[in-house]
């Protein structure tokens, strides 16, 4: 029998339509402040673990450094706020290389998270992209890089999360059974922790990031069939959250689902 743990909020307290917006870095913390006592004091009662979303616009990969050092600035401002509200961990994306080699881009990834985590509390999680682009960290093989480049000394603040939507139209066929067994082979060497669990709006192969509820998209064999279940078992992640466009009825209904198929195991 598997325990799951599924009362998780994953929040942003930035504008994800803007690069920068100074009126909010100056107030954010200010207001995670005020919500400080209200949250903890529920994550207290509730026995649960607050799971964030780092922002989404930055570029930790940048070739340019005043890019690379907004992104930066960006990330620590964001985790220091989720350090005020009680969060203890939150996902990342890796960035793009745009004209960058790959290995020059990695660097540069390393080397801004390393300087995140000399200036945060908070245990970093890099998420797996759907190589929309130049993405970093699109396939196994790029992310086994990242993670034998990494520095001894933040070994243990920075794990992986694994996205299904983006390993799908990255170009691994989660539909088929021995894919899904090979892919797990791989993800068990590296130091998984956390899954987004998402069907996909896109086919295979698109290089797509659009979300779908569970069963409505180009996943549906591989929620249907439990192949997912088969990888949860499998890896033992300590984190499963959804996001698929939110509908109060239809998302409590898919975290009831998943939870009783778990303990069914």
């Amino acid at each position: 029998m598997l325990h799951i743990s599924y009362s998780l909020s994953s929040e942003f307290i930035y504008n994800e339509e803007v690069w920068f917006d100074s009126e909010l870095d100056s107030i954010c913390i200010f207001d995670a402040e005020k919500i400080n006592y209200k949250l903890n004091e529920l994550i207290k009662k509730s026995n649960k673990v607050v799971v964030t979303h780092a922002p989404l616009l930055v570029n930790l990969a940048s070739s340019s450094y005043e890019k690379r050092f907004f992104s930066v600035e960006k990330t620590i401002l964001s985790l220091k706020a989720f350090e005020v509200i009680g969060a203890k961990i939150s996902v990342f994306h890796p960035g793009s290389k745009m004209l960058n080699s790959f290995e020059d881009s990695v660097e540069k990834l390393l080397l801004s998270v390393y300087q995140i985590c000399d200036n945060t509390y908070i245990d970093l999680v890099i998420e797996n992209m759907c190589g929309a682009g130049t993405q970093l960290l699109k396939n196994i093989e790029e992310i086994e890089y990242f993670f034998n480049k990494l520095n001894y000394k933040y070994k243990t603040r920075i794990t992986l999360c694994i996205d299904t939507c983006h390993l799908f139209t990255a170009g691994y066929d989660l539909n088929d059974f021995e894919i899904v067994k090979e892919v797990t082979e791989k993800l068990r060497k590296l130091p998984l922790t956390t899954f987004h669990i998402n069907d996909s709006k896109f086919p295979f192969n698109s290089k797509k990031d659009r979300h779908e509820r569970i069963n409505n998209g180009f996943l549906k064999t591989f929620f249907e069939k439990k192949y997912f279940l088969y990888m949860v078992k499998e890896l033992k992640p300590k984190y499963l959250i959804f996001e698929t466009p939110f509908d109060i009825i239809v998302s409590k209904k898919e975290v009831i689902n998943l939870k009783n198929e778990l303990h069914n195991q």
